[in-house]
């Protein structure tokens, strides 16, 4: 009887880190040179918009929702890059990232469903001009 008893808290408190999904540390392709890979905690649903380098960059979405931001076409050097979302809001919104010559680079940003009520209207922003040679795509992982 006292084990059942003890057994019972136990799963309850074993469950939630059983069944919390798990974003994997390391890419598990290499990665390309000139590609920075942002790896979400959750899925992105909806718009988000990418700064790097100070210009804005247009993102192009493969399916309707997804978990990786997929930047190619970067120089190497150290570049700079802010997102932002109208539903999401970002762990680690604004970052630099060392591009090495040889491979490309891998980050982890949590990712979090903001449901707000907003009255108004937002302004609107002018569309997000290409750079030559850089795309940016929402893509799963």
């Amino acid at each position: 009887m006292i084990r059942a008893r003890l057994a019972l808290p136990a799963l309850l408190l074993l469950l939630p880190a059983a069944a919390c999904r798990k974003v994997p540390l390391q890419p598990k392709k290499a990665i390309p040179a000139g590609t920075l890979v942002l790896r979400f905690s959750r899925e992105i649903k909806g718009s988000i918009a990418l700064t790097l380098d100070d210009s804005r960059i247009p993102i192009t979405l493969a399916k309707k929702k997804g978990n990786a931001l997929v930047v190619t076409g970067l120089s190497t050097g150290l570049h700079r890059y802010f997102l932002s979302g109208p539903q999401e809001a970002f762990g680690q919104a604004a970052g630099q990232v060392s591009m090495p010559d040889d491979h490309g680079v891998y980050e982890i940003v949590l990712a979090q469903r903001l449901d707000a009520e907003l009255y108004g209207k937002p302004p609107a922003e002018a569309p997000a001009q290409a750079q030559p040679g850089i795309t940016a795509t929402l893509e799963k992982w």
